[in-house]
């Protein structure tokens, strides 16, 4: 599985962690299924906006990349996101790049002008189909360039390799100095670890045209088959209380800063609340929902931890996979990734997991939730912990004054069983009384 990364030119924002957040869940659920998984997710370490940023701060582009590499690898960690197995840099592979470039100008699929190598999109007959874009209504190329476009052939021909100004970076090649074009980065990383044709491509569907037409382009014209990837699967968009994220309406809203109020569970679970193929419309609505779903069943883990003996050595995932209580929610996953309805499987596993009284019955309900929860990325967090996360109140002396006011309404002391619940509404803690126990959550 090959996924596109991220442009290390500034802080990811939720349009960005969507992808990251959808795909590795299928790692995860992939991973479950089958013994051999191998995913790939490029990071472009080269571009545009890269150089702007370094011209706008008066950083070098390896500060600029070593700056938002760092940022984006603790927002991987806040969410969950498992390592893929090869996190190529382009800057690593330009001898690859360089020579694929060489062996499209031999086979006549591209072109150069004036030290600039284009793609000829008129010599491959299926151009166009993946997208199923007409190619006359097409434009692609490289960026607002316009001297690079005066230069093309056909206004759908893109750039393989940009000459680059006298004071961009550059690197030597046959055809001039110059750098890669963002189109045959991808193209050249997916080859090199996966081969010319592979079963699954990711990314927003913001990339399937250009970004993902032309890698399809390249490889076919290369290597002579029928396609790339055997799969294509694209995100949708996440919007802001119902309109578009961009920087011009200023309207970006970035992980840090979600990650700034919830756990990154709580955006974790609020992408996975809707179809990846379905747009998001991004509220804080969305979010408290989110955190009020992980509550419960954080609350449900807890009680049971209390009441029973927790013991792993009970179960492996094997166990777990073919277990009755999950098959629901991994056929859920199996149906076009339907997080939703997992999602909702999973809360049915809370309520059953609260009413059940049978000990061995509720470890077995407790480790299939904490499995299915794992391949959401989910439920990471140890149940105090999470409940005392952002807490000026450690979470141990908020459960010995509910021991306490427990202990007051046993003995009918209800005065002091209500000042109890009165000190915590004022530390910003609620209580909510259920069959299985006391619930507490900030507020």
């Amino acid at each position: 599985m090959y996924v596109c990364g991220p442009t290390l030119y500034d802080f990811p924002h939720i349009g960005n962690a969507r992808p990251l957040v959808v795909f590795d869940t299928l790692y995860r659920l992939l991973k479950e299924l089958y013994p051999n998984v191998f995913y790939v997710r490029n990071v472009t370490d080269i571009d545009d906006k890269i150089i702007n940023k370094s011209k706008e701060t008066g950083l070098s582009l390896e500060e600029v990349v070593a700056k938002y590499y760092k940022i984006f690898q603790s927002n991987l960690k806040s969410l969950n996101c498992i390592k893929p197995n090869v996190e190529p840099f382009v800057t690593d592979h330009i001898k690859e790049i360089i020579d694929f470039i060489s062996l499209l100008l031999k086979q006549g699929y591209a072109y150069e002008n004036k030290g600039n190598i284009f793609f000829n999109t008129t010599k491959l007959n299926s151009y166009g189909e993946l997208s199923g874009r007409v190619i006359a209504n097409n434009l692609c190329g490289y960026g607002n360039d316009s001297i690079v476009k005066d230069m093309k052939l056909n206004q759908e021909d893109f750039v393989l390799w940009k000459s680059s100004k006298p004071d961009e970076p550059y690197w030597d090649s046959p055809f001039g100095r110059g750098r890669p074009g963002w189109h045959t980065e991808c193209t050249v990383l997916s080859y090199k670890y996966l081969g010319k044709e592979f079963d699954i491509h990711g990314g927003g569907s913001d990339l399937l045209f250009p970004h993902h037409e032309n890698e399809r382009a390249q490889t076919i014209a290369a290597f002579g088959c029928n396609h790339s990837a055997n799969i294509w699967m694209h995100n949708a968009f996440i919007n802001i209380n119902d309109t578009k994220m961009s920087k011009s309406l200023g309207n970006i809203v970035t992980i840090n800063d979600i990650l700034n109020k919830y756990q990154g569970e709580v955006l974790r679970l609020a992408i996975l609340l809707t179809h990846y193929r379905h747009p998001i419309d991004f509220t804080d609505k969305l979010l408290e929902q989110a955190k009020i779903v992980l509550d419960k069943i954080y609350n449900a883990l807890k009680i049971a931890e209390e009441s029973i003996v927790v013991n792993n050595k009970n179960f492996d995932n094997s166990d777990l996979k073919y277990n009755n209580l999950s098959q629901k929610f991994i056929l859920a996953l199996l149906d076009d990734l339907n997080t939703p309805l997992a999602i909702s499987e999973l809360q049915k596993l809370t309520n059953l997991l609260n009413k059940t009284t049978s000990e061995n019955k509720r470890l077995e309900i407790y480790y299939v939730i904490k499995y299915c929860g794992s391949i959401l990325g989910l439920l990471n967090f140890d149940t105090k912990k999470w409940f005392s996360y952002n807490l000026d109140l450690d979470s141990s002396v908020i459960d010995q004054l509910i021991k306490e006011r427990n202990l007051a309404k046993y003995n009918k002391d209800y005065a002091t069983a209500d000042k109890i619940r009165d000190k915590l509404l004022k530390l910003g803690i609620s209580l909510e009384d259920t069959k299985n126990g006391t619930i507490w959550k900030k507020i």
